[in-house]
């Protein structure tokens, strides 16, 4: 086994399944239009009314996620990290809101309104392969589809197959210098 100081810089862009440096750099420049298309876009969509079910949904998922996060990172109650902090806990929703749950819903509700614009379509096959990706790459017998829905919220496989189509399709559809 070669350190990192005899590896030669071809062989991290094996490790990461690419055949060139040039594959890798390709790869990093297409990602990368993605992500500044999506941010425009997200940046210039005005979103009237967030659907409520889906807020509450998303705010109750972050705060358990937060709890957790605290309990193991610092070995306290979500109300004694509060306390400590000096926040409330309508502080930290109102917080979780306007930093995940609005930008999220606007990403979602951006990507469905154009999936609907294109009339695009995501088949079950699509959504059944994406969800055993998705759950293969936890590599884990202990997360499952279920898990992952309960988590993430049911729509969570369609929103990821969807989501990818309505980026290629932006990314295909710009004109990039």
């Amino acid at each position: 086994v070669k350190t990192d100081e005899e590896r030669e810089p071809e062989d991290f862009y094996k490790e990461l399944d690419y055949e060139t440096v040039d594959d890798y750099y390709k790869d990093a420049k297409k990602s990368a239009a993605k992500n500044y298309i999506v941010a425009e876009i997200i940046e210039k969509s005005e979103i009237e009314k967030y659907p409520e079910a889906d807020n509450e949904f998303l705010l109750e998922q972050r705060i358990k996620s937060l709890e957790t996060s605290i309990k193991n990172s610092y070995n306290m109650t979500f109300e004694d990290y509060l306390s400590a902090i000096g926040k409330t806990e309508d502080e930290i929703k109102e917080t979780l809101i306007s930093n995940y749950v609005e930008p999220m819903m606007q990403e979602q509700m951006m990507f469905y309104a154009i999936f609907d614009k294109e009339k695009m379509t995501a088949t079950d096959k699509e959504i059944e392969d994406k969800t055993k990706e998705i759950v293969a790459s936890y590599n884990s017998d202990k997360i499952t589809a279920e898990t992952i829905k309960e988590y993430y919220g049911e729509y969570y496989f369609e929103y990821s197959v969807i989501s990818e189509k309505v980026i290629e399709f932006l990314y295909e559809s710009a004109k990039i210098s």
